[in-house]
């Protein structure tokens, strides 16, 4: 009897430690999925404002870049010449690629809520500053289909509303 009793009670133990075991490789993975989601989330983050500082910073480096630049600091004027459109619409697109890659990003869970905001904003400070920009960013917006109306491209959305008055 006693043989019995000692046994069971091994075998309560063995499944104990299994379900102890289990448990602990549990929380391990957990944790290990939480280390990878910041990585990768800050990964994210670097990555978007390293684009964006690359961005910026193209018309310093680049002579024909600075004067297409400085042709949409002001509102579209006589002096676009067509290939001036062309590239005015290209840069207009890399805009709307990068914020739409920012909402993205968001929307999987790897951007934050401050970090959208902070995006959307320099999308307003953009517009400002370019605002020869702005009907490229709107034909291309149109383009972007259900990705035009998130919240990156809110500034966008509000400014195009505004050029065009109440509907």
């Amino acid at each position: 009897m006693k043989k019995t009793n000692w046994r069971e009670l091994v075998e309560v133990l063995g499944v104990v430690s299994i379900v102890a075991a289990l448990f602990l490789i549990a929380l391990e993975l957990r944790e290990a999925n939480r280390i990878e989601y910041r990585i990768a989330e800050a990964q994210t983050q670097i990555a978007l404002s390293e684009r964006l500082a690359g961005m910026l910073a193209a018309h310093a480096r680049d002579p024909e870049l600075a004067k297409l630049y400085a042709k949409v600091s002001a509102e579209r004027g006589h002096l676009i010449t067509a290939t001036d459109d062309s590239q005015i619409q290209a840069l207009a697109r890399q805009y709307l690629n990068f914020y739409r890659t920012v909402q993205i990003s968001y929307d999987n869970g790897l951007l934050p809520a401050e970090q959208l905001a902070m995006h959307a904003n320099n999308l307003a400070v953009l517009l400002q500053t370019y605002p020869g920009l702005k009907e490229a960013l709107q034909t291309g917006l149109g383009e972007l289909g259900e990705h035009g109306s998130t919240a990156v491209f809110k500034p966008l959305n509000d400014a195009l509303a505004e050029a065009t008055g109440p509907s």
